[in-house]
């Protein structure tokens, strides 16, 4: 640790920020905003593009997939023509705290010079980009100055010193689980699985992740005076956001869902089912010696509500308790709605709207719930579409084109039950769903002319009729229509309808032109979905 903090403070060392009395996060005048860069491996008449959204709109949750959220999170996209290796942007209008993402290579779809990015109105920062790969980001070294550059040296020390995986350890222990000829995890004839120890775990990855955090925030109270305020606070919120995230979403949370499935799926031997209880008291234990409160940080409500990654992270650990508690999704709701402040709430409540929509048990109830609590007028936005997904909801009255040119409407198949699944190209999950889902329940119903199966895609037509039908799709089924959404891709009207944010997205219309079931994951059952056309067809109107 030491050794990372003397290379850290190296880098800092010259570094000039500025201090900005106001803790809030929009300033008295409209500030000029400017970034130079500089990459040699760069040609002449080479684009490169600068995305910012504000502060208060951007989250990990959403940033990061640009295609699905734009709408929501109002990104604005810039573009600097290469001249000599150099490029230059300037904002003149940015009167609050941002992020931004910039594309050295726009074409690959991936931050490769700055991913995540805090910036403030009054930054003229000045960027020496250099690197083997221009677009990995994690493989570019920068020489940042100018004003505002302690927050992007802040950023670029974490992401390529103190974030990067630090030392090798060896497995130090493990245990062996045996199972039962019954076991429904693994394939016939696998009798065992060996996995790490929980006390391996914590000293291989918590432990690791516990030093850079605090490395994280040493510096970042070196750099306290160099920077503003809110910046301050939104840096040191992220920092803990993601040591939440790496800690428990993309680890613990692994782990505790690999032992509950060993436990109630594996067909375990009394001496295996010990070995899973004892395994999950010691998971248990090292979940809430690793847990932090943010309330603990003196975080001001502005840096919370502006931070990147507080509201999945917050996330996270509802869900991890959730799991140990054994109560369900729906329970989970009434935690959120504790959380303070509100403006942090809200954003957490998209999150869980976004992750579990069609897998709660009483959605309707508690998007009514929730509804009086939304403020943002840009979250209700998005936050419509988890109440047109509501059962009994008038199923969206789309216009699309199949294969051949002809147009479908939704109210056009009044009188049918119809399922609607939304792919795209390229989607694994969906090529499985309609191989071991859709495939054969398309078949069943085959003969009933009151069952329709709709596909819509967002994927470029050319690219959806080569490489998607008769692939992720079947093609040549009597009772299946594919549609796509032509030049408005993923922004098209039926798409922001129902606030598809992951694929493949299932839903069931009953012969009333109502939203029958939403239940993505039930849906996505073989089992579930044939029931759910056996009701839908039953029902009266």
């Amino acid at each position: 640790m030491k050794k990372y903090m003397t290379i850290c403070l190296t880098l800092l060392w010259c570094v000039v920020g500025y201090t900005q009395n106001r803790t809030d996060n929009k300033v008295n005048n409209p500030a000029f905003f400017s970034l130079k860069g500089f990459y040699a491996d760069l040609k002449d008449g080479d684009t490169v593009e600068l995305k910012v959204c504000d502060a208060i709109y951007a989250s990990n949750f959403f940033f990061r997939k640009p295609r699905d959220y734009a709408d929501f999170n109002k990104i604005r996209i810039f573009k600097a023509t290469v001249k000599n290796g150099h490029f230059t942007f300037s904002i003149k209008d940015l009167t609050r705290s941002a992020y931004c993402n910039l594309y050295l290579a726009p074409k690959e779809g991936v931050p490769s010079g700055l991913m995540d990015q805090l910036i403030e109105p009054g930054d003229d920062v000045q960027i020496i980009f250099s690197g083997i790969n221009k677009n990995n980001v994690s493989k570019k070294n920068k020489m940042i100055t100018g004003k505002g550059s302690a927050k992007y040296n802040f950023t670029a020390i974490t992401d390529t010193l103190v974030l990067k995986k630090s030392g090798t350890y060896k497995e130090t222990s493990s245990v062996t689980f045996k199972l039962g000829s019954k076991n429904k995890i693994m394939e016939p004839g696998v009798k065992e699985i060996k996995r790490a120890t929980v006390a391996n775990i914590k000293f291989n990855q918590v432990t690791q992740n516990k030093r850079k955090l605090d490395t994280c925030l040493s510096i970042l109270e070196h750099l306290k005076s160099a920077l503003s305020p809110i910046s301050y606070d939104i840096l040191k919120a992220n920092v803990l956001g993601e040591y939440v995230y790496a800690t428990f979403e993309r680890g613990l949370l692994f782990d505790l869902i690999d032992l509950m499935m060993l436990k109630k799926q594996g067909d375990l031997s009394t001496e295996s089912l010990k070995n899973v209880d004892a395994e999950l008291d010691a998971l248990k234990l090292l979940v809430a010696t690793s847990r932090i409160d943010f309330n603990n940080f003196g975080i001001s409500e502005e840096g919370l509500k502006l931070s990147i990654g507080a509201d999945q992270s917050l996330l996270s650990l509802i869900n991890i308790d959730r799991i140990f508690s054994g109560i369900s999704k729906d329970d989970s709701f009434y935690t959120v709605a504790k959380i303070r402040p509100f403006s942090l709430r809200e954003k957490v409540f998209i999150c869980f709207f976004t992750r579990y929509n069609g897998s709660l048990e009483k959605p309707e109830t508690l998007v009514n719930l929730a509804r009086p609590m939304i403020k943002n007028p840009e979250n209700l936005k998005v936050f419509s579409g988890f109440e047109n997904t509501g059962r009994g909801m008038t199923a969206y009255n789309f216009s699309l084109q199949d294969e051949n040119g002809k147009m479908h409407s939704m109210v056009k198949m009044k009188g049918k039950v119809v399922l609607i699944d939304f792919w795209y190209v390229g989607c694994g999950a969906c090529k499985n769903y309609y191989d071991l889902v859709l495939k054969d329940v398309e078949r069943q119903f085959n003969g009933n002319k009151n069952v329709l199966f709709v596909t819509i895609s967002p994927t470029k037509k050319d690219e959806w009729l080569k490489k998607g039908l008769g692939e992720f799709t079947s093609k040549d089924e009597a009772n299946v229509i594919n549609l796509n959404t032509g030049e408005d891709g993923y922004n098209a009207a039926v798409i922001k309808h129902y606030n598809v944010r992951g694929y493949p997205f299932p839903l069931l219309i009953d012969k009333d032109g109502k939203i029958f079931e939403n239940n993505g994951t039930g849906l996505r059952s073989k089992e579930f979905l044939i029931a759910a056309i056996n009701n839908a067809l039953k029902k009266k109107s």
